[in-house]
């Protein structure tokens, strides 16, 4: 009788996330074979020994099998798991032992079946931010299922952050804003990014971030409150802001959400708001021949919010080639102004 190569494989996935969950002072309860219908084990999680009555199921793969080291990606075949594992009463996560890396990757089953339905087979990418060893179950996966801040150092959130893998680069902004907001260096980091990202790699959640500066009503505060002192120093750096950051901003205005209550948009007037000179590079921008109308479109539209009818003289300029600057003029002569947040 012979004991399968594989069944020595799977327990070594097995054991090394039972090790690493112990030796974090939380519970591993495995699931034996028998009863295994895609779940193998379930995990209970503590804080400072005490119960935090929260725990997720798991389904853990292991062997070079479920690694690409090309795409440096692991997978999970789903199989006949999809109904089971989407409709499961808790949180299903995925775990990958990749024995010569000695280490484990995680993904969210659930999240990521509800957002590819039909996928046969899990992929995700081997991130820092989705490592499974001793020090980033601490730091990063605890606090994720717990809804706390990950405890990584400033300098780690900094590489997070600068990282090019998406994923990565929005943990480290979440971690420097939420952990790190009263030190000067998390705004210089912010706002840089601000100037110098692409729109095209554009992490949106770090306007969300830059406009607690300025502030509006719709912003939910979480984590420590900010220094009156360091908020003033990030409000000066906004303040001098570009004509070519203003552009950015407005670039990156979802014109089918616009600018409303609790959009990205109302974010990124707030940040627009507190920029030196702002009236003046609406105008310029909306009088560019060389700028896209959509883009003008939307600077008029803060523009009217900002002057009310002193800018039906810019505005009306597009009129010929713009049925959203007819409607803006028309409506600031009947209100005598527009407000974007009635």
């Amino acid at each position: 009788m012979k004991y399968k190569q594989t069944n020595v494989t799977s327990k070594n996935g097995i054991n090394y996330l039972r090790s690493v969950v112990e030796a974090s002072s939380c519970l591993f309860h495995k699931i034996e074979q028998e009863n295994d219908l895609g779940i193998d084990c379930i995990i209970e999680f503590t804080k400072d020994e005490k119960p935090m009555h929260k725990s997720i199921a798991g389904q853990i793969k292991s062997g070079e099998y479920y690694y690409d080291p090309q795409n440096n990606q692991c997978k999970i075949p789903v199989d006949s798991h999809h109904e089971y594992w989407t409709k499961y009463p808790l949180p299903v996560y995925g775990f990958v032992f990749v024995p010569h890396l000695e280490k484990a990757y995680f993904v969210n089953i659930k999240s990521y079946l509800e957002n590819n339905k039909n996928n046969t087979t899990i992929k995700f990418d081997c991130l820092r931010s989705n490592t499974i060893d001793l020090n980033s179950f601490k730091k990063i996966f605890i606090p994720s299922i717990l809804g706390d801040i990950p405890t990584l150092s400033f300098e780690e959130a900094t590489s997070f952050f600068e990282s090019s893998k998406p994923q990565e680069s929005y943990l480290g902004a979440k971690i420097l804003f939420r952990r790190y907001k009263n030190n000067y260096l998390t705004w210089d980091k912010l706002i840089a990014y601000l100037e110098n990202t692409e729109i095209e790699i554009f992490n949106l959640n770090v306007i969300y971030f830059i406009s607690h500066i300025p502030w509006h009503p719709d912003i939910f505060h979480y984590g420590e409150y900010q220094n009156e002192e360091v908020r003033n120093y990030a409000k000066e750096k906004i303040k001098n802001l570009n004509i070519e950051v203003v552009l950015k901003l407005l670039r990156l205005i979802n014109l089918d959400e616009g600018i409303v209550r609790g959009s990205i948009g109302q974010s990124i007037e707030a940040i627009l708001s507190n920029i030196n000179k702002i009236e003046i590079y609406l105008t310029e921008i909306i009088n560019n021949r060389n700028i896209e109308l959509a883009t003008k479109e939307v600077a008029s539209t803060v523009l009217a919010y900002y002057q009310g009818m002193a800018s039906i003289e810019t505005i009306k300029k597009l009129v010929s080639e713009s049925e959203i600057a007819a409607e803006i003029i028309a409506f600031l002569k009947e209100y005598k102004s527009y407000d974007l947040y009635q």
